[in-house]
């Protein structure tokens, strides 16, 4: 599909402005008061703690299965205090899936044995019912995926919840409930301070790595 006419839902821009914490490392203009680093720290600690309190209260902790038929919790397992890329895509794909997997393969090898410690990849798909965790592995493994990379089933509904908070929907109800037309983006961001953007998955890997080391 013609990815570059999909643009991220309104809900999703307000999803990563209201979880992009202000920097808080300046006093208020005017006031002649220069503002102390304990007073800097002080207020940093309260805007990580807001975003992560507001963070938890928004996605919701759903139960998924990744590839070793594992149950996960999302938020309390695969999100706190991580930094993190998030797309969703479903193995019997034939458009923009299997480029953007690829894709994320060069993504991951720039990575290297900072995946699965410093930030993590998930892949949930669109299409519970099919992809079992048996078919999820044999997807992964023919792709090259290693540890650090999780690909997640679950409950369609639960899936669907996820999705729209994480703001990777169509406005229009019509595209959005046909799974062969997802806009092939991804959201990447840090838990713990609360940086959050979105950005397309068939963007540069070099561009992908670079964005992803921001919000670190």
């Amino acid at each position: 599909m013609n990815w570059s006419r999909r643009k991220i839902s309104i809900s999703a821009v307000a999803f990563l402005a209201g979880c992009t914490p202000l920097s808080g490392n300046h006093a208020e203009p005017g006031n002649g008061i220069s503002a102390s680093k304990s007073n800097l720290n002080i207020s940093s600690h309260r805007i990580k703690d807001s975003a992560q309190t507001w963070m938890e209260n928004y996605i919701p902790n759903v139960e998924l299965t990744n590839e070793k038929n594992q149950k996960v919790f999302f938020y309390d397992d695969l999100l706190r205090e991580k930094v993190v890329m998030i797309n969703f895509f479903f193995t019997a794909c034939s458009g923009i899936c299997p480029l953007s997997t690829a894709n994320l393969i060069r993504v991951q090898k720039s990575f290297g044995n900072h995946l699965g410690r410093d930030v993590f990849i998930y892949s949930i798909t669109l299409d519970p019912e099919t992809d079992t965790p048996e078919v999820l592995k044999r997807y992964a493994t023919a792709f090259g995926a290693k540890p650090g990379w999780s690909f997640l089933t679950g409950d369609f509904d639960d899936i669907e919840l996820l999705r729209h908070r994480l703001g990777i929907f169509d406005p229009d109800p019509v595209l959005d409930a046909d799974k062969t037309q997802h806009g092939g983006l991804f959201v990447y961001g840090n838990e713990a301070t609360g940086k959050w953007t979105a950005g397309p998955s068939m963007w540069k890997p070099s561009e992908i790595v670079r964005s992803v080391l921001r919000v670190m």
